[in-house]
């Protein structure tokens, strides 16, 4: 017995660790090697089938119906936008239905069980733990920046979900063992024990405090409630069978602390939940935004009501139902169904319905024929308030894009699965799930083998080209592209590699071989506007204007709001001597953009002039206005008139990183240098990524002396401006499931996102680096302005 509660623990710690390591949508690895962490379960497992027999708890329709929604996935790769990806997205439904199998046939007994939910109890809380870390970092920082205890951070902290995906995805997974933790408390004997769980409970509460999930609150307090209410129906009955006994039960001195206890404790969420959703960034407005992505996905599943639009599509519609880029990209529908909807369609949906409504046929048998068992009673309980709070979380994130998410859950489902009836178990052999295994295996082989072209050869560019040697990089990716001709992210890698080496060389030649992989790519997949700005980009390199003024009008239809293109597109139009379109686009660059008027081409650019002078004020944002004439104010020395509207955006916008870094320009100007360094060490607190605001406080520390911390931000400002996939990083995360190059414009852009203490402090920054004998790191940055037009 102790040896299977420990192979189990063992098992399924393993599991959910490799998972959590080697699954996640950021992890390069490859299918191979996501398959291969189920090597030690499955010989786990069938170490269980050939002591105990092949006597599996596993039924027919219990994996007929999970297998058949796999199979359904792949036929609906006829359908989808971009078959390869979705492949890759239905292999890895065909690993996790391994793992439901796998986890049912080593279920062969009450330990078994014990095992796997201690193994989810200790993987999930160490991963909560670890999560809690950069809140302990967070606290440090501020207490550094602000020198005193008793400060309180402008924003509240959000849990980063470095191993679990997001603090949506945090508060779910606590979610999932919250209700074996309250199990194990209740049925806890000693006082120790109990004042242990009681611990382990005001941990969950801190966790669920730091995501800021609402849905998290809601889907927790679901779980809670379900497992209570089963756990004490015995009771219930008493009391519903006597009545009166309800009035000896309050009257007692226990009852009436506990409902004292309970009433504090609901003023204490109260009180939490309102601090959470006016204290922390990310919560725009009660539903955060989610009914115009929930009004975008009845939009995609209305294209294909029937069948969906198949595995992954979802942020490839969206992003052009919503003209992306800028702006951040959904990866999900933040709704269970919808997402279904959107993906599988109505059959998708009915298969899942058939799937939940046979489960819970299976729980009631398991909990009828268990009406004597209270200790298994009491775990089924745990299983139902785990299974409550994924139903309610899924009306506002669907958390099942997360592979270790779906792998927790599915063990769960396993465990309800195994508790049916030990006695139906006895003398009935099964092979159906282990045929379907089989099937399942050749399958993925076969599919793998498919989805596996050209990675390899893929990640050597990669590591080739951060390690400086360009050219056997790109040499290794155009390999990738060769091999997969039908990967198209290959192809557009490719594009990008050989288009900076061609800037970098001045040599056409790479130009042409970048337009040609370019345009294959763009043949399977026309879907991201930035990859037809590039391929424009590169056709004006070759001097072909008018292809060039194509593929960046493709590009302005998809994504409309986007400066750059407008900007390029407006420019390219002056040029060709166009002055009415030319207008028309640059007009609506710096309405979309209006920090363009203080960038280093608008002094010098009178067709930007005259475009500024035509601008509908009233399409810009308010609080964005209120900074950008701050900062003019700043520039003209009129620091009274700047004070005024850095008030009156703060008053809009209180955690603004780009004010507080505006608020200590002006502090300096006013000679307030202690509480101008405060301030701009407050503005990179706050949001170390944006260049604008690492330039502003980078020129304040230079002023102040503070020389280092200045070189530090330009670096990071230079490295977030250049040398970060700015526009794609989400798209290509959610969609393509790859790494990819530091960077996803080619050379050659006019680049509307650099002001002018940006473009000063890279120029600084370069000065440095040649001085301290860093060539190359200089030469770097010479590149990029050179290329943008700044230099």
């Amino acid at each position: 017995m102790g040896f299977t509660r420990t192979a189990n623990f063992v098992a399924g710690a393993f599991l959910l660790v490799y998972v959590a390591l080697l699954w996640g949508t950021l992890a390069p690895t490859s299918l191979y090697i996501k398959a291969m962490g189920l090597l030690p379960l499955a010989g786990w497992a069938f170490f269980n089938t050939r002591r105990n027999g092949f006597s599996s708890r596993l039924y027919a329709p219990q994996s007929l119906i999970p297998f058949g929604f796999v199979i359904y996935l792949a036929g609906l790769l006829y359908v989808t936008p971009l078959a390869i990806y979705s492949l890759e997205g239905v292999l890895v439904s065909l690993l996790l239905f391994f793992v439901f199998l796998l986890v049912a046939l080593s279920l062969v007994n009450a330990n078994a069980f014990v095992g796997w939910e201690n193994a989810l109890l200790f993987t999930i809380t160490f991963f909560a733990l670890v999560e809690l870390i950069p809140v302990l970092l967070f606290y440090a920082r501020w207490l550094e920046i602000s020198g005193s205890i008793f400060s309180v951070s402008p924003i509240g902290m959000r849990l980063p979900g470095v191993l679990l995906g997001g603090p949506n995805h945090v508060a779910a997974f606590v979610n999932l063992i919250i209700p074996l933790a309250l199990v194990r408390g209740l049925r806890a004997s000693g006082s120790w024990q109990k004042g242990g769980w009681i611990a382990l409970g005001i941990f969950f509460l801190s966790v669920a405090y730091y995501t800021s999930s609402r849905a998290g609150w809601i889907s927790g307090i679901a779980a809670i409630g379900v497992t209570l209410f089963l756990y004490f129906i015995p009771q219930l009955r008493q009391i519903a069978t006597k009545p009166k006994r309800i009035l000896t039960v309050i009257q007692k001195p226990k009852t009436k602390y506990l409902i004292l206890l309970g009433a504090v404790a609901s003023v204490l969420l109260v009180v939490l939940f309102t601090r959470q959703a006016q204290n922390t960034p990310g919560h725009r407005g009660l539903l955060s935004g989610r009914q115009d992505i929930w009004a975008g996905a009845v939009d995609i599943w209305g294209r294909s009501p029937v069948v969906g639009n198949g595995v992954d599509s979802f942020p490839v519609f969206y992003a052009q139902k919503i003209g992306a880029p800028p702006g951040w990209l959904p990866p999900q529908a933040h709704n269970l169904w919808l997402q279904l909807g959107a993906e599988t369609g109505a059959v998708g949906l009915a298969l899942t319905a058939a799937f939940v409504v046979m489960a819970v046929r299976v729980f009631l048998r398991a909990w009828r024929s268990n009406a004597t068992n209270l200790t298994q009673r009491a775990r089924l309980a745990s299983y139902a308030g785990a299974s409550a709070a994924i139903l309610a979380h899924g009306f506002a994130d669907y958390l099942f894009r997360n592979p270790l998410y779906s792998v927790c859950a599915l063990i769960l489902l396993s465990l309800i699965f195994g508790h049916e009836s030990v006695s139906r178990r006895a003398g009935k052999s099964n092979v159906i799930p282990l045929v379907l295994l089989l099937v399942g295996v050749v399958l993925f082989l076969s599919g793998a083998s498919y989805v596996e072209k050209g990675r390899s050869e893929f990640q050597q560019g990669l590591q080739l080209w951060a390690g400086g040697d360009l050219h056997s990089g790109s040499e290794k990716i155009c390999l990738a592209s060769e091999l997969a001709q039908t990967q198209s992210f290959y192809d557009f890698q490719c594009g990008l590699s050989e288009a900076y080496l061609a800037y970098m060389q001045r040599d056409p030649s790479n130009v042409d071989i970048a337009v040609e992989v370019a345009q294959n790519g763009l043949r399977h997949d026309p879907y991201w506007p930035l990859h037809w700005a590039n391929l424009g980009a590169m056709q004006l390199q070759l001097g072909d204007s008018q292809a060039a003024v194509r593929s960046f009008e493709t590009a302005m239809d998809a994504a409309p709001r986007n400066a750059l293109f407008a900007l390029n597109l407006g420019v390219l139009f002056d040029e060709m001597g166009k002055a009415e379109s030319s207008h028309q686009n640059l007009v609506s660059a710096l309405e979309s953009d209006p920090w363009i008027s203080i960038s280093p081409y608008f002094s010098d650019s009178p067709i930007l002039q005259n475009a500024w002078e035509d601008i509908d004020l009233s399409k810009l944002d308010a609080i964005e206005l209120n900074k950008l004439e701050a900062y003019q104010a700043l520039a003209e020395g009129d620091l009274d008139l700047a004070e005024d509207h850095l008030v009156t955006a703060q008053a809009a916008s209180r955690a603004d990183a780009e004010f507080y870094a505006l608020w200590a320009m002006l502090l300096e100007g006013q000679g307030e240098f202690e509480r101008a360094w405060i301030s701009a060490r407050t503005a990179v607190f706050l949001d170390g990524e944006s260049p604008r605001v690492l330039a502003w406080a980078a020129l304040v520390a230079e002023n102040l002396g503070k020389l280092n911390d200045a070189r530090i931000w330009r670096e990071r400002a230079f490295t977030a401006w250049a040398l970060s996939p700015t526009f794609s990083r989400d798209y290509y995360i959610t969609v393509y499931h790859r790494s990819f190059l530091p960077f996803d414009l080619i050379p050659g852009f006019l680049r509307p996102d650099c002001t002018k203490e940006m473009r000063d402090g890279f120029i600084w920054l370069a000065n440095y680096y040649e001085n301290q004998g860093l060539d190359s790191n200089s030469e770097e940055i010479v590149f990029w302005l050179q290329s943008s037009g700044l230099e």
